[in-house]
């Protein structure tokens, strides 16, 4: 079972992640052809996709006058096709991402994460609160 994990915008960063973490696929797709690229994957398998929650708040919205919202189009197209696959849609709060890298025991840089690594490390953070993933930290408890 695999997971499809979304960092929505103007250029998306996705992971295909396997549960217990392994990464089968990551990159960045330009929002205006993501339609092209969750068409072509092979949703057999597939039981979520995780996104980044995206809200516009009053004191922002000003920056986002004349926007087309490629946050906002790009969920809605993770949202169509996880309707159509039938496949849990997850949204998640964006602090989650450092959650998923401290699970992976990654160093988070300053400044913007790179939006690749923002869907994979949002991805790690789902498979854990479902008890799919193992931290570094338990993984050497164990040993």
């Amino acid at each position: 079972m695999k997971i499809l994990s979304v960092d929505p915008g103007k250029n998306c960063g996705y992971a295909e992640i396997e549960f217990g973490g392994r990464v089968l696929q990551s990159g960045k797709v330009d929002f205006t052809a993501l339609s092209d690229f969750l068409e072509g994957l092979d949703w057999d398998g597939f039981t979520a996709i995780i996104y980044e929650a995206f809200r516009v708040y009053r004191s922002h919205a000003q920056h986002f006058t004349g926007s087309v919202m490629e946050v906002s189009q790009s969920i809605g197209m993770l949202t169509a096709y996880g309707n159509l696959h039938k496949v849990r849609l997850v949204a998640q709060q964006p602090y989650h991402f450092k959650l998923g890298a401290k699970y992976m025991g990654a160093k988070l840089p300053k400044g913007h994460l790179d939006d690749e690594l923002s869907a994979i490390y949002h991805g790690i953070a789902y498979l854990k609160s479902i008890d799919q993933f193992t931290t570094l930290l338990e993984a050497q408890r164990r040993q």
